[in-house]
């Protein structure tokens, strides 16, 4: 675990593992989808900078593109809080 950990903690070991061996690709799919972080006050925003350069470095991006993860998920973050909107479909009777 420290050597997939580098200089980014448990957080970053598990970004690690999710690239090699999960195939996970953006940021929001691993702090929403695969970390305990989705069921934590503000969605993993403690963690997301460190699982962002973890990933980053994993994958290869560049500023940009960790630039645009960082906005794909505060977008995806703010969405998964969002109170009082209407789920679109049929409902249920």
């Amino acid at each position: 675990m420290t050597a997939l950990a580098g200089t980014f903690g448990r957080i970053g070991a598990q970004a690690r593992l999710a690239v090699r061996e999960e195939f996970c690709r953006h940021l929001d799919d691993f702090l929403l989808r695969r970390t305990e972080s989705a069921f934590t006050p503000g969605l993993g925003a403690t963690v997301a900078p460190d699982a962002l350069a973890a990933l980053g470095e994993e994958l290869g991006w560049t500023s940009a593109q960790r630039e645009a993860e960082w906005q794909r998920y505060q977008s995806e973050a703010e969405r998964a809080h969002a109170v009082g909107t209407e789920v679109s479909g049929p409902r249920a009777n």
